[in-house]
Protein backbone atom coordinates (compact mmCIF):
# COMPACT_ATOMS: atom_id res chain seq x y z
CA UNK A 1 0.00 0.00 0.00
CA UNK A 2 2.74 2.44 1.03
CA UNK A 3 5.65 3.09 -1.64
CA UNK A 4 8.23 3.97 1.39
CA UNK A 5 8.73 1.88 4.50
CA UNK A 6 9.19 5.11 6.70
CA UNK A 7 6.03 7.42 5.31
CA UNK A 8 2.36 6.62 4.98
CA UNK A 9 2.71 10.04 2.68
CA UNK A 10 3.03 7.81 -0.59
CA UNK A 11 0.72 5.35 -0.80
CA UNK A 12 -2.36 3.63 -3.72
CA UNK A 13 -4.90 3.94 -0.70
CA UNK A 14 -5.62 7.76 -1.42
CA UNK A 15 -6.43 6.35 -4.94
CA UNK A 16 -8.83 3.96 -3.88
CA UNK A 17 -10.65 6.33 -1.74
CA UNK A 18 -10.66 9.09 -4.27
CA UNK A 19 -12.44 6.52 -6.58
CA UNK A 20 -15.22 4.96 -4.73
CA UNK A 21 -17.22 6.98 -2.34
CA UNK A 22 -18.19 4.57 0.37
CA UNK A 23 -14.27 4.15 0.99
CA UNK A 24 -13.20 5.87 4.18
CA UNK A 25 -9.11 5.80 4.73
CA UNK A 26 -7.70 5.93 8.26
CA UNK A 27 -4.77 8.01 7.84
CA UNK A 28 -3.67 8.29 11.70
CA UNK A 29 -5.92 6.80 14.68
CA UNK A 30 -9.66 6.43 14.53
CA UNK A 31 -12.16 4.70 17.35
CA UNK A 32 -15.45 3.30 16.34
CA UNK A 33 -18.14 1.57 18.38
CA UNK A 34 -19.09 -1.71 17.53
CA UNK A 35 -21.87 -3.09 20.36
CA UNK A 36 -20.18 -2.59 23.84
CA UNK A 37 -16.88 -1.85 22.68
CA UNK A 38 -14.45 0.06 21.24
CA UNK A 39 -12.18 -0.75 18.72
CA UNK A 40 -9.14 1.52 18.05
CA UNK A 41 -7.81 1.36 14.21
CA UNK A 42 -4.00 2.25 13.94
CA UNK A 43 -2.46 3.04 10.78
CA UNK A 44 0.88 1.78 9.94
CA UNK A 45 3.20 2.71 12.49
CA UNK A 46 7.02 4.13 10.60
CA UNK A 47 9.53 6.59 11.53
CA UNK A 48 7.09 9.82 10.86
CA UNK A 49 4.67 8.95 13.70
CA UNK A 50 6.47 6.99 15.77
CA UNK A 51 6.22 9.27 18.35
CA UNK A 52 2.61 10.39 18.21
CA UNK A 53 1.57 6.95 17.73
CA UNK A 54 3.35 5.40 20.80
CA UNK A 55 1.42 8.05 22.88
CA UNK A 56 -1.73 6.92 21.41
CA UNK A 57 -1.36 3.27 22.43
CA UNK A 58 0.15 3.81 25.57
CA UNK A 59 -1.75 7.09 27.04
CA UNK A 60 -4.97 8.45 24.75
CA UNK A 61 -6.38 5.32 23.29
CA UNK A 62 -9.59 4.52 25.36
CA UNK A 63 -10.23 1.40 22.72
CA UNK A 64 -10.84 -1.83 24.18
CA UNK A 65 -9.33 -3.59 20.89
CA UNK A 66 -6.63 -2.33 18.94
CA UNK A 67 -6.42 -2.78 14.92
CA UNK A 68 -3.27 -2.26 13.44
CA UNK A 69 -0.96 -3.63 11.10
CA UNK A 70 2.74 -4.23 13.08
CA UNK A 71 5.97 -5.61 13.87
CA UNK A 72 6.06 -6.72 17.02
CA UNK A 73 8.59 -8.64 19.21
CA UNK A 74 8.44 -12.73 19.65
CA UNK A 75 5.80 -13.64 17.11
CA UNK A 76 6.62 -15.51 13.83
CA UNK A 77 7.06 -13.26 10.64
CA UNK A 78 6.88 -16.63 8.07
CA UNK A 79 7.17 -20.73 10.03
CA UNK A 80 9.88 -20.71 12.14
CA UNK A 81 11.14 -17.03 11.84
CA UNK A 82 10.56 -14.90 15.02
CA UNK A 83 10.42 -11.43 14.82
CA UNK A 84 13.62 -10.35 16.87
CA UNK A 85 12.94 -6.17 16.31
CA UNK A 86 9.77 -4.29 16.50
CA UNK A 87 7.53 -3.21 18.88
CA UNK A 88 7.71 -4.94 22.69
CA UNK A 89 4.56 -6.64 23.80
CA UNK A 90 4.55 -4.90 26.96
CA UNK A 91 3.19 -2.05 25.32
CA UNK A 92 -0.44 -3.10 24.28
CA UNK A 93 -1.21 -4.64 27.94
CA UNK A 94 -3.97 -2.17 28.93
CA UNK A 95 -6.11 -3.45 26.22
CA UNK A 96 -8.55 -6.24 26.18
CA UNK A 97 -7.01 -7.55 22.68
CA UNK A 98 -4.68 -6.82 20.15
CA UNK A 99 -5.33 -7.53 16.57
CA UNK A 100 -2.87 -7.19 14.32
CA UNK A 101 -1.90 -7.79 10.13
CA UNK A 102 1.84 -7.71 8.41
CA UNK A 103 3.07 -11.61 9.50
CA UNK A 104 0.75 -14.01 7.83
CA UNK A 105 1.18 -16.48 10.11
CA UNK A 106 -1.83 -17.13 12.74
CA UNK A 107 -0.28 -16.52 16.20
CA UNK A 108 -1.39 -15.70 19.72
CA UNK A 109 0.77 -14.66 23.00
CA UNK A 110 -1.05 -13.03 25.49
CA UNK A 111 -3.64 -10.73 24.05
CA UNK A 112 -1.86 -9.97 20.83
CA UNK A 113 -3.48 -11.98 18.05
CA UNK A 114 -1.76 -11.99 14.91
CA UNK A 115 -4.99 -12.65 13.03
CA UNK A 116 -3.23 -13.89 9.74
CA UNK A 117 -3.91 -13.12 6.16
CA UNK A 118 -7.39 -14.56 3.73
CA UNK A 119 -5.39 -16.74 1.46
CA UNK A 120 -2.21 -18.49 0.31
CA UNK A 121 0.18 -16.56 -1.17
CA UNK A 122 3.63 -18.58 -1.38
CA UNK A 123 4.64 -21.48 -0.50
CA UNK A 124 5.86 -20.58 2.95
CA UNK A 125 1.61 -21.20 3.43
CA UNK A 126 1.53 -24.60 2.44
CA UNK A 127 -1.09 -26.36 5.19
CA UNK A 128 -1.23 -23.48 6.98
CA UNK A 129 -5.13 -22.21 7.64
CA UNK A 130 -6.12 -18.97 5.78
CA UNK A 131 -9.44 -17.16 6.19
CA UNK A 132 -10.88 -14.01 8.17
CA UNK A 133 -12.98 -13.42 11.04
CA UNK A 134 -16.10 -12.33 12.26
CA UNK A 135 -16.84 -10.30 14.95
CA UNK A 136 -20.36 -10.68 16.62
CA UNK A 137 -20.69 -7.74 18.84
CA UNK A 138 -23.44 -9.14 20.68
CA UNK A 139 -21.58 -12.09 21.74
CA UNK A 140 -18.36 -10.00 22.28
CA UNK A 141 -16.61 -12.57 20.10
CA UNK A 142 -14.46 -13.24 17.12
CA UNK A 143 -15.04 -16.06 14.75
CA UNK A 144 -12.75 -17.36 12.01
CA UNK A 145 -14.27 -18.68 8.72
CA UNK A 146 -11.44 -20.67 7.25
CA UNK A 147 -10.92 -20.33 3.31
CA UNK A 148 -11.25 -23.80 1.98
CA UNK A 149 -9.31 -23.47 -1.41
CA UNK A 150 -5.44 -23.86 -1.03
CA UNK A 151 -3.11 -22.25 -3.71
CA UNK A 152 -0.39 -24.65 -2.98
CA UNK A 153 -0.12 -28.45 -2.73
CA UNK A 154 2.16 -31.85 -3.04
CA UNK A 155 1.53 -34.72 -5.05
CA UNK A 156 3.68 -38.13 -4.48
CA UNK A 157 4.26 -39.81 -7.75
CA UNK A 158 4.95 -43.67 -8.49
CA UNK A 159 4.53 -45.89 -10.86
CA UNK A 160 1.49 -47.26 -9.18
CA UNK A 161 -0.50 -44.40 -9.02
CA UNK A 162 -3.54 -45.43 -10.91
CA UNK A 163 -4.30 -42.42 -13.44
CA UNK A 164 -7.48 -43.85 -14.27
CA UNK A 165 -9.03 -42.65 -10.91
CA UNK A 166 -6.80 -40.35 -10.02
CA UNK A 167 -8.55 -36.87 -9.02
CA UNK A 168 -6.93 -34.22 -11.07
CA UNK A 169 -9.58 -31.84 -10.97
CA UNK A 170 -8.59 -31.33 -7.31
CA UNK A 171 -5.93 -29.32 -8.37
CA UNK A 172 -7.44 -26.83 -10.65
CA UNK A 173 -5.60 -23.61 -10.57
CA UNK A 174 -3.06 -24.70 -8.06
CA UNK A 175 0.64 -24.76 -7.80
CA UNK A 176 2.05 -28.47 -7.77
CA UNK A 177 5.29 -29.82 -6.39
CA UNK A 178 5.57 -33.33 -7.46
CA UNK A 179 7.44 -35.96 -5.79
CA UNK A 180 9.33 -38.47 -7.32
CA UNK A 181 11.89 -41.06 -7.15
CA UNK A 182 14.90 -40.79 -9.82
CA UNK A 183 12.63 -39.87 -12.78
CA UNK A 184 14.89 -42.22 -15.29
CA UNK A 185 13.25 -45.38 -13.66
CA UNK A 186 9.73 -44.29 -14.10
CA UNK A 187 7.96 -45.87 -16.88
CA UNK A 188 8.43 -42.99 -19.32
CA UNK A 189 4.97 -43.16 -21.28
CA UNK A 190 3.02 -43.08 -17.78
CA UNK A 191 4.57 -40.40 -16.30
CA UNK A 192 4.33 -37.95 -19.58
CA UNK A 193 0.83 -38.83 -19.95
CA UNK A 194 0.46 -37.95 -16.27
CA UNK A 195 2.08 -34.83 -16.67
CA UNK A 196 0.54 -33.50 -19.53
CA UNK A 197 -2.79 -34.19 -17.96
CA UNK A 198 -2.11 -32.44 -14.80
CA UNK A 199 -1.03 -29.46 -16.79
CA UNK A 200 -4.16 -29.06 -17.99
CA UNK A 201 -5.71 -28.26 -14.21
CA UNK A 202 -2.80 -26.76 -12.45
CA UNK A 203 -1.62 -23.40 -12.50
CA UNK A 204 1.80 -24.60 -12.56
CA UNK A 205 4.21 -27.55 -11.49
CA UNK A 206 7.87 -28.40 -10.48
CA UNK A 207 9.70 -31.61 -10.23
CA UNK A 208 11.67 -32.51 -6.72
CA UNK A 209 13.70 -35.85 -6.48
CA UNK A 210 13.39 -37.00 -3.03
CA UNK A 211 14.81 -40.61 -1.54
CA UNK A 212 12.24 -43.10 -0.61
CA UNK A 213 13.11 -42.15 3.43
CA UNK A 214 11.27 -38.90 2.32
CA UNK A 215 8.59 -39.98 0.53
CA UNK A 216 7.47 -41.92 3.80
CA UNK A 217 8.31 -39.03 5.99
CA UNK A 218 5.84 -37.88 7.58
CA UNK A 219 7.29 -34.28 7.13
CA UNK A 220 7.17 -34.50 3.60
CA UNK A 221 5.57 -31.15 3.40
CA UNK A 222 8.59 -29.52 5.04
CA UNK A 223 10.28 -29.66 1.75
CA UNK A 224 12.17 -26.14 1.12
CA UNK A 225 9.92 -23.21 1.12
CA UNK A 226 10.74 -20.10 -0.14
CA UNK A 227 12.54 -18.09 3.31
CA UNK A 228 14.45 -21.95 3.04
CA UNK A 229 15.84 -21.31 -0.29
CA UNK A 230 16.77 -17.36 1.02
CA UNK A 231 18.28 -18.69 4.35
CA UNK A 232 20.32 -21.27 2.42
CA UNK A 233 21.56 -18.11 -0.12
CA UNK A 234 22.55 -15.62 2.43
CA UNK A 235 24.09 -18.14 4.81
CA UNK A 236 26.53 -18.88 2.31
CA UNK A 237 27.20 -15.82 1.26
CA UNK A 238 30.91 -14.36 2.10
CA UNK A 239 29.95 -11.57 4.42
CA UNK A 240 30.05 -11.33 8.35
CA UNK A 241 27.67 -12.72 10.68
CA UNK A 242 25.75 -9.39 11.29
CA UNK A 243 25.58 -8.28 7.73
CA UNK A 244 23.64 -12.07 7.44
CA UNK A 245 21.38 -11.76 10.30
CA UNK A 246 20.38 -8.24 9.08
CA UNK A 247 19.86 -9.34 5.78
CA UNK A 248 17.68 -12.46 6.74
CA UNK A 249 15.96 -10.06 9.09
CA UNK A 250 15.19 -7.90 6.15
CA UNK A 251 14.58 -10.78 3.57
CA UNK A 252 11.92 -12.62 6.28
CA UNK A 253 10.06 -9.06 6.30
CA UNK A 254 9.41 -8.07 3.06
CA UNK A 255 8.69 -11.98 2.16
CA UNK A 256 6.23 -12.01 5.25
CA UNK A 257 4.33 -9.15 4.54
Amino acid sequence: DIFYRKTNEFNSMDIIESAYSNVHLIREYEEFKFGKKTFGLLSWINNDNLEKNMKIIKETSTADYLCLHGEIVGFEMTKGNVADKGLSQDIFGKFDQVLSGHFHIKNKIGNIYYIGNPFQTNWDDYGSDRGFHIYDHEKDEFKFIKNEYENYDVIIYQDVTDQSSFDFSSYDGKIIKILVTKVSELNQANYSKFLETLSKHCHEYMIIEVSEEEIKAPTIVKLKTNTDLISDYITQLNVNDSQKEESLRIMYELHGT
